[in-house]
């Protein structure tokens, strides 16, 4: 799968804990690759399409010399073909049942009828299968699914996997027509529409001639068999009296046709006796001379039988010919294709505290990547960074964080977040200043385990204790809020995207209201709308800084054309000539940036107008009245009912005195007596007056 760091790392628990001390990680579109490999030796370049159960994992894979590399890998953890049964069940089954019978809030998010829709899921999977070689089938209620529905249905998830197939290839920069085939992984492969539609979107051929269902085991198998298992995790073994212990050195998977073995019996390094050591293959393909050793050691070159794993006999004798055991007394090497090294999938950082200008110079947080997407494990690298506040000694309260991220997005919340680290003054033998040095290293092991480590020059102290190995708590309710608010960004864009994009942004909605509706009984559902609800953050982050000119020059168009509205309808008639002179500069200004395409500028000019808007307005004693008897007449609760009082006969008298400075400090005094939600109400509706 498109394992996440934090998955990768509690897969490799998993192994632990289940009794494996030495477990190595294997991306599954290379174990896949092993296996067509293992008979196939050619320079190629193949795409592996591994579509799972729940998971979808794309990688292009070369084949160059005997040795495997990615290229190029991308995925959807929550895309598989589970998801393909329940839109069977939530389109076709559920609207069925519910046509023939009134049921209650029959839907898969109420926990009353879990065992049902897991029964209705089981019969949604068997038509899904019997579609794969029928046209079409009847379930359970005895409604017509046919081949062509089924396949309208999941459309929009295969045109997902294409698109994933498609940026992987792009940035690769590989051209597709190097590419040799398509090789397909796992059961909704066998689905007849997902080849169809891979041979008409990318016109290479599809391979399915090693079983989709368990070519990644038999990978995987390969892999295994070739692995060599490190002394610090082998027990130690009592050797019997008289065995001599060997110790051998040599490639246990490779390409080439011959390898070198070498080795020394520990036994006889000081000794002067004569002894020599023969090596045979089991099948008889190689059967080597008699090597005399020197100092207890030798090397001889092996011959290998191609695409099969070799099993070598090691005898030892003396100088009469006669046989003297050993441990280990053989040896296997896999002829195959190696690997050069497994990419990480995602982008791996730290989050920065950064002045940008598009923020008005404040600091915010930005994602420096320490390994880009695609790197080569094993990665190691060290950066130095600045503290951004002091640092009391023995505060253990106002700790500075150092946080982890794994993703493509420059803000880091859009990330998948790792780990963090704290500094506290705990350990400090005075106050850290900001502007202190700090030293981060970050590690990535073969199997993506993640080690980071924080150095303070000036006080010699190393911090490289994670505070957190588990992914972040979700919140059902916050993924609510966050997706209104993105509903309101898509609003606001939506007239400067294409029909397309349109369609994919709705999809994706859609997607991630049915997974936060089913998060309250179903743990994958709500890692789903997570993900989901991230990639649809960054997607609208991308489509804003593409359109951001074409919405800025748009704002600044309608912001000219409010402000002059306001300015007749609102405006000091003595004032008029003055704020409309401002206006026409503005308007120059903003005019110039467009031509230049200066959207910092123009974002600056767009800021003028709202204020010059906000500050006619408000010059106005009408507005001021406006508010007053808002606050006064609509049902408000402020803090003092008393204080209330006072101001509101204040603010009567005031304009019957047509005193607009005294009516000003009435509207400020209530306004600071509401509650703080209120307030931000208040001042939302007086800042809207200008647009």
């Amino acid at each position: 799968a498109y394992f996440s760091t934090l998955q990768a790392e509690a897969t490799k628990r998993a192994g632990n804990l289940a009794g494996f001390e030495y477990a190595v990680l294997l991306q599954e579109p290379i174990a896949a690759a092993m296996a067509y490999g293992f008979m196939n030796a050619k320079n190629e370049n193949w795409i592996v399409y591994d579509l799972g159960g729940g998971t979808f994992d794309v990688a292009l894979i070369s084949s160059k010399d005997g040795a495997l590399s990615v290229l190029g890998h991308n995925g959807d953890n929550f895309l598989g073909g589970k998801d393909f049964d329940w839109l069977v069940v939530d389109k076709v089954i559920v609207p069925a049942i519910l046509e023939k019978h009134e049921i209650k809030d029959f839907n898969r998010g109420n926990s009353k009828y879990r065992s049902i829709f897991a029964k209705l899921k089981y019969i949604a999977e068997s038509a899904k299968v019997y579609l794969s070689q029928y046209e079409k089938n009847e379930v359970y209620v005895t409604t017509e699914l046919t081949r062509k529905g089924f396949e309208q249905l999941i459309k929009p998830m295969v045109d997902r996997t294409v698109e994933l197939a498609k940026e992987t290839i792009q940035e690769s920069g590989v051209k597709q027509s190097t590419i040799h085939k398509i090789i397909l992984v796992g059961g909704p492969t066998q689905i007849p529409y997902i080849k169809d539609r891979l041979n008409r979107e990318f016109k290479i051929t599809v391979d399915a001639s090693v079983d989709p269902l368990t070519v990644v085991a038999r990978g995987a198998c390969i892999f295994a068999a070739s692995q060599r298992i490190p002394k610090e995790f082998l027990k130690e073994k009592k050797v019997a009296a008289g065995v001599k212990t060997l110790t051998l050195n040599y490639e246990s998977l490779t390409s080439e046709e011959e390898e070198t073995v070498s080795g020394v019996v520990e036994q006889l390094k000081d000794s002067d006796d004569e002894y020599y050591i023969q090596i045979q293959s089991e099948s008889g393909f190689y059967s080597g001379s008699k090597i005399k050793l020197k100092g207890g050691k030798f090397f001889d070159t092996v011959a290998l039988e191609p695409h099969k794993t070799n099993l070598f006999w090691v005898y030892l004798f003396d100088k009469d010919g006669n046989s003297a055991q050993v441990d280990p007394d053989s040896f296997s090497i896999t002829h195959g294709l190696s690997i050069t090294g497994s990419p990480i999938p995602h982008s791996i950082g730290v989050a920065v505290a950064k002045r940008d200008m598009s923020s008005g110079f404040a600091l915010t947080e930005m994602f420096e990547p320490f390994f880009e997407k695609n790197s080569i494990l094993p990665l190691r690298t060290t950066k130095t960074y600045k503290t951004v506040k002091r640092l009391k000694k023995g505060d253990t309260e106002n700790a500075l964080p150092i946080k982890v991220y794994e993703g493509e997005s420059e803000t880091p919340d859009r990330n998948h977040i790792i780990c963090d680290l704290k500094i506290t003054g705990e350990n400090l033998p005075y106050d850290l200043p900001d502007g202190t040095e700090v030293e981060i290293k970050i590690e990535v092991n073969e199997s993506r385990e993640v080690t980071v480590e924080a150095f303070i020059p000036t006080i010699d102290l190393s911090l490289n204790a994670r505070a957190t190995i588990h992914a972040e708590d979700i919140d059902v309710e916050q993924m609510e809020s966050d997706l209104n608010a993105q509903r309101e960004r898509i609003k606001t864009i939506e007239a400067n995207c294409t029909a397309e994009e349109k369609a994919k942004l709705e999809n994706t909605v859609q997607s991630v209201n049915t997974s936060i509706g089913n998060a309250h009984i179903d743990q994958d559902e709500k890692r789903k709308a997570h993900t989901h609800l991230k990639a649809l953050k960054v997607k609208l982050d991308q489509i804003e800084k593409a359109k951001e000119l074409p919405q800025l020059t748009k704002e600044f168009n309608e912001g000219i054309a409010d402000v002059q509205k306001v300015i007749d309808t609102l405006g000091d008639a003595k004032e008029k000539e003055m704020n409309s002179d401002q206006v026409k500069t503005l308007k120059e200004e903003g005019e110039k940036a467009i031509e230049s395409k200066d959207k910092y500028l123009l974002m600056r000019v767009n800021e003028q107008i709202k204020e010059l808007g906000m500050r006619v307005a408000l010059a106005n004693p009408a507005m001021w009245v406006y508010q007053f008897e808002k606050l006064t007449t609509e049902n408000h609760t402020f803090l003092s009912e008393k204080e209330a009082s006072y101001y509101i006969s204040k603010g009567k008298r005031a304009m019957e005195l047509n005193d607009v400075d005294e009516l000003k400090r009435c509207v400020h005094s209530l306004m600071l007596l509401l509650p703080p939600e209120e307030q931000e109400a208040i001042r939302g509706n007086l800042s809207g007056i200008t647009h």
